[in-house]
């Protein structure tokens, strides 16, 4: 899942759209985290549509009191996470595409010091 996506928030209720693979099941639960304030999490259901790729997440967002850096590392938690250390060229298209997301500095440098990239 990536970690930006266009949002569209309806008060507490949020859908944006999201690549999926297509061996994935129809709906399914996944948590969802905003890496900018207030933070919120939400346990969102997630449908993918049949035949395709693409699906959507829908949720309600949940209040916490979480600092940047304790959402950041929920919301990388649930991703599955080797020993082996990335290749420079890995590193690159990780940088490059934290650029074009426009992540920023600030969220650039957690992530970085967080996968040691």
């Amino acid at each position: 899942m990536a970690i930006h996506n266009k949002v569209h928030n309806i008060g507490p209720l949020f859908v944006h759209g999201i690549k999926l693979q297509k061996k994935s099941s129809l709906f399914h639960r996944y948590p969802s985290h905003e890496v900018e304030e207030p933070y919120r999490w939400s346990n969102s259901l997630i449908v993918r549509i049949p035949w395709l790729r693409q699906g959507f997440v829908l949720g309600f967002w949940r209040s916490t009191e979480r600092t940047e850096e304790q959402m950041l590392l929920a919301a990388l938690e649930g991703r599955q996470m080797s020993d082996e250390e990335f290749s420079e060229s890995e590193k690159t298209h990780i940088r490059r595409t934290m650029i074009k997301k426009q992540f920023t500095a600030e969220q650039q440098e957690l992530l970085v010091e967080a996968l040691d990239i």
